[in-house]
């Protein structure tokens, strides 16, 4: 990873921190004086948020460091294992925001200031729909699996605060009509609805994690990726690709060689076709590691 992008990831984990810090503060304070599951969960949300990118932004710092005794194949491991806490994390959070809902629904509704939630509701979609924005033009400058994670955070932020925002719009609305004793279900009902939606979002997070974590092979689309960057190369006749698996930021491509090319490469050209054949590589936004491999 060069030091632009290395600078780059920091600064928007920074951003993340600071918003997510913002909206943790608000969200349980409101939530509580409200008395509104989705909100307080919004609040603990983000306050999760905040924990998981100071977490993010220590193994940023971590991974730049030089290879030591205790990590020979350096710290990428390190991004993968943040992700997979975070997903872990994400979803006890929804877990426990459903359970309190579930139990909120069985002992009745209570009152609560509906116009007051659809405010900071409103508030919430502008501000998290910024912070999704501006991360994703970070991203796109200089893409990484940390900020993508934040990104993940951010949009589902974004979206819980539309739907929160739309049921409390509807629920006010409700009070007009002849159902308005419904109106105070809304609350729980919505939470139990977000959390069936969203859980999605940090199981994903676990699975691509756990892929990376147990060494096993890269997506489909990464793959072809590689293999079209191997087959432009001019001695791509006598390589096949063996193996590509993504470890956070780094990305290890292994390559056979033919047993009929072996004899007719010496050191020196088994050299230059690593380097060239790492140039080629480099137009994908890892750190490459490539390896070539003699067959006995």
């Amino acid at each position: 990873m060069s030091l632009s992008t290395q600078s780059h990831e920091r600064n928007a984990l920074v951003i993340s921190c600071i918003l997510a810090g913002m909206f943790a503060v608000g969200g349980v304070i409101i939530g509580w004086w409200l008395g509104s599951y989705v909100i307080a969960f919004d609040g603990f949300y983000s306050s999760v948020s905040l924990g998981l990118t100071l977490l993010s932004l220590i193994a940023a710092k971590a991974i730049r460091g030089n290879r030591n005794k205790q990590f020979p194949n350096g710290k990428a491991v390190l991004e993968p294992l943040v992700i997979a806490i975070k997903g872990v994390a994400i979803l006890t959070v929804v877990a426990i925001s459903f359970v309190s809902a579930c139990n909120a629904l069985m002992q009745g509704p209570s009152p609560m200031q509906l116009d007051i939630a659809g405010l900071f509701g409103v508030v919430n979609i502008l501000g998290c729909g910024i912070a999704w924005w501006l991360l994703l033009k970070m991203n796109n400058a200089h893409s990484t699996g940390l900020i993508e994670a934040e990104i993940k955070q951010w949009k589902m932020d974004t979206w819980l605060s539309v739907a929160v925002t739309a049921g409390f719009l509807c629920a006010w609305l409700m009070t007009m009509t002849p159902w308005a004793h419904y109106a105070n279900y809304a609350d729980p009902l919505m939470m139990i609805m977000i959390a069936g939606y969203f859980v999605s979002v940090p199981l994903a997070m676990i699975r691509d994690a756990m892929r990376e974590l147990l060494g096993m092979s890269s997506q489909p689309e990464l793959v072809s990726k590689v293999s079209a960057c191997i087959k432009r190369h001019p001695m791509a006749a006598q390589v096949k690709l063996a193996a590509v698996v993504k470890v956070g930021p780094e990305l290890q491509v292994n390559l056979d060689i033919n047993a009929d090319h072996q004899d007719a490469l010496k050191p020196k050209q088994l050299k230059r076709m690593k380097q060239s054949m790492l140039a080629d590589l480099s137009e994908l936004p890892f750190d490459i590691k490539l390896k070539l491999n003699l067959a006995l």
